[in-house]
């Protein structure tokens, strides 16, 4: 496949697999991808702004033979764009600066002589071996993961401490990461039995670093860069689990689940040249899941569940251990309640799946400012959301495809003593207080939002011709507790028109994304001034495709 489209974007794909033997296969897949024309500018030097490139290559294999089977995996990627090095002042705000106004969307303001840019590289890699013995069914999952990213970015509008006439703080920030993991399952396999269960173990073990040194700049002179910050995380993580899944009657099923997870951090880390500071903790969870499902007719399903699940404890990996940062965030606990209702009617020609559920969060984590243009990750205390979803699937005639997808929730804070707020200076800028929000609504969580699409294909003597449309909306919603920065409610539409020759050897599209040209954020956060990254604009494209067997 290759493509072309808005900004100078060029896209290309390849895909290739056979079989090397009767027991062997193999296949390989690259991508690669660049953007030439910037969406945006840099209103200081009238570069252009929000452009870049990537490339991925991805191989695996499948061996087969008789009960037993073997595949693996590895991918490598590199992608190097300047997306989200320069936080744009949120619209109707001041900088802290006092000067640095919203810039229009896609736009900077660099005010300082770097190469702002992000350049991440990874590789994963996979290894599966499965074996069956007719009554029961062994397989192991070892996993491995070495990603590192680095970032040189300039947030204009907020001044390092001590900087008199400081226009920007620039950051240099580099990471690694790597991980090995390991899955062994046991589980019972081959006939109908009124009992399926599964059993395991899981390991894993990870180790990150990370290194940050801010700098400050005045418009004509030079950086002045700060001492190092440096951060090191390393986790062993274990868990064993099991599930069972009983009928009961012949139409009514129960399952029940547990796991207990012990995860073990340590954290060490400092302000160069001062020595490391090191903490450590150690998180012990245990975990459940209840179900029950009946049968209501040959297509239909009723359904009720309780899980309860946890996300783990940690330490703010992003800045040295030293006075809050060296406090370990405790882990968010979840109890998850939901009853709904699958279905199939009409001859299966439509599908209707509807849930209500009930969440209930303890110690809740999010990200919020501390001062000093930094952020770290914090407890809240409790949060409740409530809410239905429903989905609908329909082929009212041939060829044609409905899809919708609809949910209604509210999130509630039902205790969070001591809140961040951020309160705007006359002067720019933001000025933390702190205050009880129990009671409001939790950031990040829409009232209602929805999508509807169509799929319609036909085919002729001269080819198959298709046409999809999608169109999702979401309402307004909080970007932080203290409900100041707000996404209002966006409509985003996305189109493609299609056709493929009659023997499918080659196939063109045309596409388009965001055709409303909605305007809104992929982040939007308080960290001394009020900052927020916009989401893509319109764009418009096309797409060859060749398949050769």
């Amino acid at each position: 496949m290759v493509g072309y489209g808005s900004y100078q974007t060029f896209e290309s794909s390849l895909y290739a697999t056979t079989g090397l033997s009767k027991n062997l296969a193999l296949d390989l897949s690259l991508i690669y991808g660049r953007q030439s024309d910037g969406i945006g500018r840099d209103l200081t030097t009238g570069a252009e702004a929000y452009l870049g490139s990537n490339y991925g290559l991805r191989t695996s294999f499948l061996w087969s033979g008789g009960s037993t089977e073997l595949r693996g995996f590895i991918t490598k990627s590199r992608i190097h764009n300047d997306y989200g090095t320069a936080y744009e002042v949120f619209p109707g705000t001041l900088g802290r600066d006092g000067l640095t106004v919203f810039p229009g969307y896609y736009n900077t303001y660099s005010a300082a002589p770097i190469d702002a840019r992000n350049l991440a590289k990874g590789t994963i890699a996979g290894l599966t071996f499965s074996h069956d013995f007719g009554s029961f069914k062994i397989t192991n999952i070892l996993g491995y993961a070495k990603n590192s990213w680095t970032q040189e970015k300039n947030t204009t509008g907020l001044v390092g401490a001590g900087c008199a006439g400081c226009a920007v703080l620039v950051a240099d920030i580099a990471q690694s990461e790597s991980s090995i993991t390991n899955e062994l399952q046991i589980a019972n396999s081959g006939g109908k039995s009124s009992l399926e269960w599964i059993a395991g173990f899981f390991y894993l073990s990870d180790d990150f670093d990370r290194f940050l040194r801010l700098a400050n700049f005045v418009p004509g002179g030079t950086l002045s860069y700060g001492l190092p910050q440096l951060g090191h995380q390393d986790v062993s993580s274990y868990a064993v689990y099991g599930q069972a899944t009983y009928a009961i009657l012949s139409d009514t099923r129960l399952t029940a689940g547990l796991r207990y997870t012990r995860d073990h951090k340590v954290y060490s880390g400092r302000n160069l040249p001062s020595a490391d500071t090191t903490v450590r903790k150690t998180w012990p969870k245990v975990t459940w899941r209840l179900a029950l499902d009946h049968d209501i007719g040959e297509d239909k399903l009723i359904y009720a569940s309780y899980n309860r699940g946890f996300k783990s404890g940690t330490f703010n990996v992003t800045l040295p251990p030293i006075g809050v940062n060296a406090t370990p965030i405790r882990p968010e606990v979840l109890d998850a309640y939901e009853a709904g209702i699958k279905s199939e009617l009409f001859s299966r020609r439509l599908r209707l799946n509807v849930a209500g559920f009930y969440y209930n969060y303890k110690d809740l984590h999010y990200r919020a400012a501390i001062g000093g243009g930094v952020t770290i990750l914090r407890n809240a205390a409790t949060a409740r959301v409530k809410g239905l979803e429903a989905e609908l699937q329909a082929n009212p005639t041939s060829g044609l495809l409905l899809t919708g997808a609809l949910s209604v929730q509210k999130g509630t804070y039902e205790s969070f003593p001591n809140a961040p707020i951020a309160v705007p200076r006359a002067a720019g800028g933001a000025d933390l207080v702190f205050a009880d929000l129990s009671g409001k609504e939790m950031m990040r969580v829409p009232r209602v939002s929805f999508s509807v699409g169509a799929l319609y294909k036909v085919g002729t003597d001269y080819g198959d011709f298709n046409a999809n449309i999608k169109l999702f909306h979401s309402s307004k919603f909080n970007w932080e507790a203290d409900g100041f920065l707000k996404q209002p409610s966006y409509t985003t539409v996305d189109a493609s028109v299609g056709w493929t020759r009659p023997d499918g050897v080659i196939g063109v599209e045309f596409w388009g994304k965001n055709l409303t040209d909605a305007r809104y954020y992929t982040q939007a956060i308080t960290a001394g001034s009020f900052f927020m990254l916009p989401d893509l604009p319109t764009t418009f494209g096309v797409r060859i495709r060749a398949k050769y067997d």
